[in-house]
């Protein structure tokens, strides 16, 4: 087979962030393997994402396909800005005059294009960056609209005629949606980890104060009213307890409300909003105890925060929700602390109690550490790219 002459589409459905998270260390290292293959098209969603482009490409970026360039034989990377019918039409476009042979897609978009290219190309779908109506997969109901049917209904088709295949964040997520009717065979199962090579480990006797964090959107569903209350608890066996909320979101003004109300003392909590990513990566290690709150809802059940791979990489023990898919990670009193759900006396318990046994704190940070390389981004992408560059090379 000459490789030259076919190529790979990568499509990013969602904005390139790295101040929030280490979401871009997945994007990063796929990027960075597919641009070794000769051709290559990034097709990011909006602007945000041109970095990785502008990264990788060994050519003009273009902004919009109005109208579609030729590119030269030596390009690699390609930018699309819009969405919706348009994009759909233009993507599969590129899919016809340029012999994509494989898609990789943040996002059911892509499926679509390929379906409609009817080359039966395969692709990846990778549901990184998920929430409750990506799970259903009842994805894009503008796209539903344009096939004829609900969009679960046309990937479970297209997956099987295709031999393509979904990228998932946990096994709880895999058993959940091989009931909806998903070859099992057909599931990736990738955990969203970060990179522990970035993190300065701080012995527990040198950090300076009994602080517990949180990183992240803050949400209905993320607990963070949970940890306030559960924080109240503590500050009355510990006066100098801190709590770092580091983060934003639609909750943030109610969190702040329920604050003032408890009556927690503004000595003892801090908001600090959104941060960049490289000064969390500075400061994460220097916390004693980080939390995950999640509230006992579907889409909960089935993800790992990406702050509990964080943590760990940190040597920040978790106290995380006994919930299905963070039982995969964190296994209580080894790798980590869990407490009950919607409980805050139980959270306030598993709290003090890493803090009143230096013993259990060290075991816990110890094993978390291993946790977290062996689930590192770079260890959990491998099996997306492998998975990719076999189709690839079939």
């Amino acid at each position: 087979m000459n490789l030259l002459t076919y190529s790979i589409l990568f499509y990013i459905r969602e904005p390139f962030l790295p101040i929030k998270g280490s979401m871009h260390f997945r994007i990063d290292h796929i990027a960075k393997t597919l641009s070794q293959i000769p051709k290559v098209f990034i097709v990011p969603r909006n602007q945000n994402a041109q970095l990785i482009v502008r990264k990788y490409s060994s050519s003009k970026v273009f902004k919009t396909l109005t109208p579609i360039p030729r590119f030269p034989n030596k390009s690699k990377l390609m930018l699309v800005t819009l969405f919706g019918m348009e994009t759909l039409f233009k993507m599969n476009k590129i899919i016809k005059e340029n012999n994509v042979k494989t898609i990789y897609s943040f996002g059911p978009l892509a499926s679509v294009s390929a379906y409609y290219s009817r080359l039966k190309t395969p692709y990846i779908i990778d549901l990184c960056e998920t929430d409750l109506p990506y799970v259903k997969l009842s994805m894009h109901r503008s796209l539903s609209k344009i096939i004829g049917i609900p969009t679960e209904k046309f990937i479970l088709h297209t997956m099987t005629e295709t031999n393509s295949k979904l990228v998932v964040l946990s096994k709880a997520m895999m058993k959940y949606l091989s009931k909806q009717g998903f070859d099992k065979n057909r599931i990736i199962v990738a955990y969203d980890g970060t990179d522990p090579k970035l993190f300065n480990i701080i012995d527990p006797s040198e950090k300076k104060e009994y602080s517990i964090v949180f990183t992240g959107d803050i949400g209905e569903r993320d607990g963070v009213d949970l940890l306030i209350k559960a924080f109240s608890l503590i500050t009355k066996e510990i006066s100098k307890a801190k709590l770092y909320i580091i983060g934003e979101g639609p909750a943030l003004r109610k969190i702040k409300r329920l604050t003032e109300k408890i009556g927690i003392n503004n000595r003892n909590i801090v908001f600090t909003g959104w941060i960049s990513f490289p000064r969390l990566v500075k400061i994460l290690p220097t916390f004693y105890i980080g939390v995950a709150p999640l509230k006992p809802v579907l889409i909960n059940d089935l993800i790992i925060p990406r702050k509990v791979f964080e943590f760990t990489a940190a040597g920040v023990p978790v106290v995380a929700s006994n919930l299905s898919a963070i039982r995969e990670v964190i296994k209580n009193n080894i790798t980590g602390l869990l407490f009950k759900p919607n409980d805050e006396e139980d959270l306030a318990e598993k709290i003090l109690k890493l803090i009143d046994d230096e013993n259990l704190y060290r075991r816990i940070q110890s094993n978390a550490l291993k946790i977290a390389n062996t689930y590192s981004v770079y260890n959990e992408t491998n099996k997306i790219i492998n998975e990719l560059l076999n189709m690839y090379l079939s």
